[in-house]
């Protein structure tokens, strides 16, 4: 049951006034409240957005930069090659003027 005195006291002019001023003020500090919480939410929503532009550009730097790493590492190889094959020349060359020297003919 409802206490009495609160009965009485809302069925007079004054005390209902007070009680809706107070809900009032309740929803006003709520809508502040709501309104605060939607610009921080705008705010995390542009961090966020930025990041993501942020992150795809560090991703297609580094795509690009995985392709130059693979173009140096084909050219390395090219180059290792030609330098075993220069290494196998100059060892075939040096063997023969060995032989030379030693009065063999090569073979």
């Amino acid at each position: 049951m409802a206490d009495s005195t609160n009965f009485e006291e809302m069925n007079s002019f004054p005390a209902v006034w007070r009680a809706l001023g107070r809900l009032y003020d309740s929803t006003v500090e709520t809508r502040e409240a709501v309104e605060e919480l939607r610009k921080g939410t705008d705010r995390l929503l542009a961090a966020v957005e930025k990041l993501s532009v942020a992150a795809q550009a560090q991703q297609q730097l580094i795509e690009s930069r995985e392709r130059l790493l693979q173009q140096h590492e084909r050219r390395l190889d090219r180059s290792e090659i030609t330098t075993d094959a220069i290494l196998e020349d100059l060892r075939r060359l040096l063997e023969d003027l060995r032989q030379r020297g030693n009065g063999r003919s090569p073979q």
